[in-house]
């Protein structure tokens, strides 16, 4: 049966051997033109129902010099104008971000005020020159301290009574003003009759703070062991506040400790420090002053906690929090930043391979090309496919040609005849253009390395099978006529051309339907490469070879024409 049917197909190769000829150059311009519309993709995605709710992100990563960085703000606010560009991360907008107190204080829950005053401290040090008396207390009793989230746990209602007090007796000092006993009584918060007594001593109805406190020290000196001890030594205490007011001479915290009478643990050298510097800040517009929030962190985590000043506000719970927090800008930054280069990293919601990506990344590499000095290097899917596109077209041509060739030398070298490689070689191409058209029938893009490998192994097993095929041919037509010599060639070669090809069809076909991904188109497009190559082999170059048989066989007598003879 199966040689009924070779002798048919033999018979029919030769006596039709133009017409066949005339299908194969149709077949062959047909699948060119057709397998130039081929899309040919660059990355691979499996098909997924989830997928279509929740498309992939198309992430692309910038890495640049370092020295470029102060380019990059104009490249960030440039990509962000493109409705694309769904998210946006570099240095420059995220850690390294620039902000005022308004926004830290929003960001880190922190009082602004507190934030300025960081400011403040990291610009012009906790140093400053100092206060005179009677400007520690109208700082100490207004709005800005007692207010202050701050101190707001750390005054006790004792403490506030006793700095208003104070207050009222250095403003009176400061003042000069004269008052009866019963006033300074109330001011001195001093026995009434004590007042009205050292009053009547002195014959006067009227003195200043500082008139009285003279002479009640005088007395109390005079008289000590009649005296209570602890009104000597609020009398004292307040006869130097007088003194330091009347000198009015800049105090440092340690100073200012000598004369303040106010007892808490709140309002020691360290609170009065911070108190200082909070003075001197209050002075200074620090609204328009910015820090990233990467320095912000690290500032407070290397200078602020650790420095005795700030030790009342911070337990442990809370350094442990910085310095952990610290910890992770550090690590953050590390991502972005790097020696020698760092990295702006995009996501985008183009269409994988549209003529709008390209079109993107054109235009950002015309924008990297113009303003950036150092190089730099684009990474991601959509930044691979663009980099393939521009450089695939034209090395898979030159690597096809470049195959052609070497292909063409291997058949010329084996059998001497130009024609046999010119054949074999327009076979070849015939069977990859119609595998290539199928897919551009089927309106699915070619994943590339699917072409590349598809173009390998169809070009090794047509030569393999042409190789066989024509070498039989060359051997029957010692004996045979060309017109007997097709269908004799066809029965020797069959079998081999023929298990080769069925099992590379079959094994790719049945791996493509299991597989998935990538292998599987790759194994898809095998089989139906390898299928164009066996019709090709077993319909179309029996007659090829049958045109141009003068030119492949060298010419003797036959077993037909020797009986003839006889």
């Amino acid at each position: 049966m199966l040689d009924k049917i070779l002798n048919a197909i033999g018979k029919f190769a030769y006596r039709c051997r133009y017409f066949v000829l005339a299908f194969a150059v149709l077949l062959f311009a047909g699948a060119a033109v057709v397998q130039s519309y081929l899309k040919v993709s660059y990355s691979y995605t499996d098909y997924s129902e989830i997928l279509e709710i929740f498309p992939p992100e198309d992430t692309m990563v910038l890495v640049y010099d370092n020295f470029d960085e102060d380019k990059i703000p104009a490249l960030v606010e440039k990509l962000s104008e493109n409705e694309h560009v769904t998210s946006l991360q570099t240095y420059s907008t995220t850690l390294g971000m620039e902000m005022d107190s308004a926004a830290l204080a929003e960001l880190a829950g922190i009082d602004k005020s507190f934030i300025e005053i960081l400011f403040y401290i990291r610009e012009n040090g906790l140093e400053t020159d100092g206060m005179t008396v009677r400007e520690f207390v109208d700082f100490l009793t207004s709005d800005a301290v007692l207010g202050n989230e701050m101190f707001a746990g750390q005054i006790d209602k004792k403490s506030k009574a006793q700095l208003m007090q104070l207050k009222t007796i250095v403003d009176a000092a400061a003042d000069g003003a004269a008052y009866d006993a019963e006033t300074l009584a109330g001011m001195l918060d001093v026995d009434t009759m004590l007042v009205e007594a050292i009053f009547t001593l002195s014959a006067k109805s009227e003195m200043t703070v500082e008139e009285f406190v003279d002479i009640a020290v005088v007395l109390a000196t005079v008289a000590s062991d009649v005296v209570d001890p602890e009104l000597m030594s609020g009398l004292k205490m307040i006869d130097g506040i007088i003194d330091a007011v009347k000198e009015n001479e800049l105090l440092s915290a340690s100073e200012l400790l000598t004369v303040f009478p106010i007892e808490s643990e709140a309002l020691n050298k360290n609170t009065i420090q911070l108190l200082y510097v909070m003075y001197y800040a209050d002075g200074v517009d620090m609204s328009e002053t910015t820090l990233s929030i990467y320095d912000f962190f690290c500032f407070i985590a290397d200078e602020i906690v650790p420095n005795e000043v700030f030790s009342s506000f911070f337990d442990e719970s809370m350094k442990e929090q910085i310095t952990s927090a610290k910890q992770m800008m550090e690590d953050g930054k590390a991502q972005l930043v790097g020696k020698g280069f760092s990295r702006l990293i995009l996501t985008l919601d183009y269409e994988m391979e549209s003529d709008e990506m390209f079109a993107f990344y054109k235009d950002l590499e015309k924008e990297l090309d113009e303003k950036f000095d150092g190089v730099y290097y684009l990474i991601g899917n959509s930044a691979m496919s663009n980099e393939l596109s521009k450089t695939f077209e034209l090395e898979y041509l030159v690597i096809s040609i470049i195959t052609a060739v070497a292909i063409f030398l291997v058949v010329y070298l084996t059998f001497k005849k130009f024609w046999i490689s010119f054949i074999l070689i327009a076979v070849i191409e015939c069977a990859v253009f119609i595998t290539m058209s199928t897919m551009v029938i089927a309106g699915e893009p070619m994943y590339f390395m699917a072409l590349i490998i598809v173009q390998c192994i169809l070009m090794g097993s047509m030569v393999d099978y042409g190789i066989l095929f024509t070498n039989y041919y060359i051997e029957v037509r010692k004996d045979y006529e060309a017109k007997d010599a097709l269908p004799e060639v066809l029965k020797r070669s069959i079998r081999a051309i023929a298990m080769s090809a069925v099992i590379l069809i079959l094994i790719t076909f049945s791996c493509g339907m299991i597989m998935q991904g990538a292998v599987s188109s790759i194994l898809k497009t095998i089989c139906v490469g390898s299928t164009s190559a066996l019709i090709l082999v077993v319909f179309v170059l029996p007659s090829l070879l049958a045109i141009f048989d003068q030119s492949i066989v060298k010419q003797k007598k036959t077993k037909k024409n020797e009986k003839a003879t006889a």
